[in-house]
């Protein structure tokens, strides 16, 4: 069996990370190549190529395994005409549309996705599954569809890094695309120093990082999200929504009072009291993040290990 894994072109967002991090992990034990859809042409970017990875052109026949992302599953349902599909859940908000904008834009960007990116749940019965989080997988458990959970990890660039805390200083990053109409309020009412996750690369953000003590995020969290992993890899205190897989402890098994629910009216007043705290005893609490810390370190192996036995099994039933 051949696997093509796809994944979106000119592209580096983290759900197309864990997509070359699953190529990645398959040509250990599989004949898998990455190809791109929208522009065939693109190369792989520079930030992938720290994996190995085997480009090609798009094919299809009756020994190919397409994997690919759940926001592409309509169209590449009715472009495998003879491959076995495999979805691979990197999200469940955006397979269902669901984003931060008004009522308006809600209903016009559901009933979009559900004409470009959705399928019956019978046609998903015909696919096999691949899960990134817990999120997903008590998704497709609610409905019923069997999968397999992999994960992803978080790039080398971040692990095993010397992080001094003598030069942490009370600096609270965010990024602002990731719900931004919550944090500007916090912004907003508060006195601290708040620097964005804006136009930088990977060294930069963990310059950053080295340098901070919170890192705040009330996005969606459509799946696994990638920065607040990094920030605690990097010793920073992480406050999150209680949204999607942030509300689960398996994702991100953190303090229940790092968790904050978006919609309690004090909400913004919560935080500002929970960064006022954090910031007076970072030494202590930082401590609480030692054991998702190890996690992370450890996610490499095994995903690596989850791949290559879901692939053998799922070969198995083919």
């Amino acid at each position: 069996m051949k696997i093509l894994v796809h994944s979106p072109s000119d592209a580096i967002a983290g759900g197309c990370e864990s997509i070359h991090q699953l190529c990645d992990a398959l040509s250990e034990n599989f004949e898998t190549y990455i190809t791109y859809y929208h522009n065939s042409n693109s190369e792989i970017p520079k930030k992938f190529q720290i994996y190995n990875l085997t480009k090609s052109d798009y094919f299809d026949d009756f020994d190919t395994i397409h994997i690919f992302p759940e926001t592409s599953v309509k169209y590449f349902y009715n472009k495998i005409e003879k491959g076995i599909k495999v979805i691979f859940w990197l999200s469940v908000d955006n397979y269902l549309g669901l984003k931060d904008y008004n009522l308006l834009f809600k209903v016009i960007r559901f009933f979009k996705t559900l004409k470009n990116n959705r399928i019956s749940l019978n046609k998903l019965n015909n696919c096999h599954h691949l899960s990134q989080s817990e999120y997903s997988n008590l998704f497709l458990k609610k409905n019923k569809i069997i999968h397999y959970f992999i994960g992803d990890y978080i790039n080398d660039n971040y692990i095993n890094l010397n992080v001094d805390h003598v030069y942490k200083e009370n600096i609270i990053v965010y990024n602002p695309r990731k719900g931004f109409n919550f944090t500007k309020k916090i912004i907003n009412k508060s006195k601290f120093k708040f620097i964005p996750i804006k136009n930088m690369n990977n060294t930069e953000v963990i310059e950053l990082m080295k340098k901070s003590k919170i890192y705040i995020d009330f996005g969606k969290f459509p799946g696994r999200d990638r920065i607040p992993r990094e920030a605690v890899m990097l010793d920073n205190v992480i406050i999150i929504g209680k949204r999607g897989s942030g509300y689960n402890d398996v994702d991100f098994p953190i303090n229940k009072n790092f968790k904050i629910s978006v919609n309690k009216r004090a909400f913004v007043e919560n935080v500002i009291e929970i960064i006022e705290y954090a910031l007076n005893n970072y030494s202590s609490l930082i401590t609480e993040f030692k054991t998702f810390k190890d996690q992370l370190i450890n996610e490499k192996k095994y995903f690596k290990i989850r791949v290559k036995n879901s692939l053998k099994d799922l070969i198995t039933k083919i």
